[in-house]
């Protein structure tokens, strides 16, 4: 099972880069810009990221606790708002129906 945001299913969240890290020198900047843009909220303990290359669409980056894309699961457990009114997962998914647990249906 994992805790997924509706909204992290979209995007991950905003992130400001600071200054002071160092960089990869071997990067140029937009890529060390993408790279931190995309793993800063994963740095603290628990999250388990994974990073692939994708054929002509350079890095993609996978954290295994959130979902990003849709995958074949079953919602386990929701808040109160989406037991009554699934719609809004598709209507107010920033708002109102923010949070769902789901369980991978195959590993």
């Amino acid at each position: 099972e994992i805790i997924a945001t509706v909204e992290g299913m979209m995007a991950p969240p905003p992130i400001v880069k600071r200054q002071e890290e160092q960089e990869d020198p071997d990067k140029n900047d937009f890529d060390n810009i993408i790279d931190e843009e995309a793993l800063r909220p994963y740095r603290g303990k628990g999250w388990d990221v994974e990073q692939v290359q994708i054929s002509g669409c350079g890095h993609m980056h996978s954290i295994k606790r959130e979902v990003f894309a849709p995958a074949d699961c079953i919602v386990v457990e929701s808040n109160m708002m989406l037991k009554t009114s699934r719609e809004l997962v598709n209507d107010k998914a920033e708002s109102d129906a923010w949070l769902v647990r789901v369980a991978f249906t195959e590993e």
